[in-house]
């Protein structure tokens, strides 16, 4: 692994925080010399195992070594932020920034139509297509890792857990699920075959990608959702989740997702098998050949013959954008209108409602509600009453009300002397 530079963060000013993650936190910033916007993921190492710091460690390595692509995202440069404090190790990767969010809080805000989410999706496989073409195994994908742009363009990121698989063997693709036996990922996305400890390759990134294809047609549903974390579990390992509505999912869509969410890793399809699905056969051959997929053209399906983009190093893709998300309209209530004040003559209120117009309209105001009459506001205890009954006078029934009955004066004989005591009152009465 190369030594990564040691240096300040003033080439960068921060703009907003826009997330937060397991390791540290993205920024928003603006590189000063050339005025563009990045994205600054901060890692703060100090005090982390040293597997938390091969995570983060292994994500820089990766992205230096992976080939750019248009579907991943983009990485400029890793450094060591100075400190004053020489103990202290925060790791700064400086990322491309998608200005439109992720595909989590996209689904959140909208909901989008097959055709829309088959052009997402195609952007999305590209971008694991690449990763697998090169021993990468993701390993974590799920909706909240996938990055849009308003131009339509969607990228991969958070290698945080990828790996790399050696190229041995004669057999790459089933000797890669014996490779890895550590337990990652989101438990909405994770493999069947990941719950249960089991060795995984790069079957478990088709798994994922089959949760967030179910999750996009569902309309922000997840494949496997339950009440608690054990019964998410239970339906994965057992391969249940709810079939989509046919409805509203065309059959091609809801068989691509069956295949994806095999139980078994072997029975899933390959990335590339993904690719050549009748699913996508429908988009036009121009759309396929703009996301710089090859097609044969003297095929009357337009098969797919390899998926290699044309130009891999380039950035731009020739994608529709997105459509905006749905704002609900504010509904204008009419307001009667202002009375018709004269000078010198004071008018009554002209809207105010009588007592039978309570049971009429049954509504007061746009909060109030009445089905039949208020009742009337309850008494509070007071001496009113017994005051407005008593046929005395107020001075006289004062005085009656605090009579006491008095005992008889008691008498005493203490050494002799006689003592008579003074009067007291038998009982306190009650108020």
């Amino acid at each position: 692994m190369q030594v990564l530079p040691t240096k300040l963060r003033d080439g960068f000013k921060q703009l907003a925080h826009i997330g937060r993650g397991t390791y540290g936190d993205v920024f928003l910033c603006e590189h000063v010399e050339s005025g563009g916007h990045v994205c600054l993921k901060e890692m703060d190492l100090t005090f982390l195992s040293y597997d938390e710091r091969q995570k983060c460690l292994n994500e820089v390595e990766l992205l230096k070594q992976l080939p750019a692509h248009p579907n991943i995202v983009g990485f400029r440069e890793a450094f060591w932020m100075q400190s004053i404090d020489e103990t202290q190790q925060v790791l700064v990767l400086v990322l491309e920034h998608a200005n439109d969010g992720d595909l989590e809080q996209y689904l959140r805000r909208s909901c989008i139509k097959e055709e829309e989410v088959r052009r997402i999706f195609l952007q999305l496989v590209r971008g694991v297509h690449h990763l697998h073409s090169h021993r990468v195994v993701h390993r974590d994908l799920k909706c909240g890792n996938v990055l849009l742009f308003g131009s339509g363009r969607v990228v991969l990121g958070d290698f945080g857990t990828s790996k790399l698989l050696p190229t041995t063997g004669p057999d790459q693709a089933l000797e890669a699920q014996g490779l890895t036996s550590t337990v990652v990922g989101s438990p909405h996305y994770m493999s069947p075959e990941l719950l249960e400890g089991e060795s995984h390759g790069f079957a478990t990134d088709i798994w994922s990608l089959g949760c967030v294809l179910y999750e996009m047609l569902s309309g922000g549903k997840p494949a496997f959702n339950a009440s608690s974390y054990p019964a998410v579990v239970f339906r994965i390992t057992q391969g249940e989740y709810d079939q989509l509505d046919s409805d509203l999912v065309s059959s091609e869509a809801r068989d691509l997702v069956a295949r994806m969410l095999q139980k078994e890793p072997q029975n899933r399809p390959s990335i590339t098998e993904i690719l050549q699905s009748s699913w996508f056969h429908t988009l036009h051959t121009k759309e396929l050949k703009a996301t710089g997929l090859q097609v044969d053209e003297n095929s009357p399906s337009g098969e797919v013959v390899h998926c290699q983009a044309t130009h891999p190093e380039s950035t731009t893709v020739l994608v529709q954008p997105l459509p905006a998300p749905v704002v609900s309209k504010t509904i204008q209530v009419s307001l009667p209108p202002a009375p018709d004040i004269r000078k010198g003559k004071p008018q009554k209120r002209q809207f105010k409602l009588k007592e039978d117009d309570y049971l009429q309209h049954k509504v007061v105001s746009p909060l109030i509600r009445f089905d039949e009459l208020p009742p009337p506001p309850p008494m509070l205890p007071s001496r009113k009453n017994n005051l407005a009954a008593s046929p005395f006078p107020l001075k006289h029934h004062h005085l009656q009300q605090n009579r006491l009955p008095m005992q008889p004066s008691p008498e005493f004989e203490i050494r002799g002397v006689h003592i008579t005591g003074t009067a007291r009152p038998s009982s306190v009465p009650k108020p």
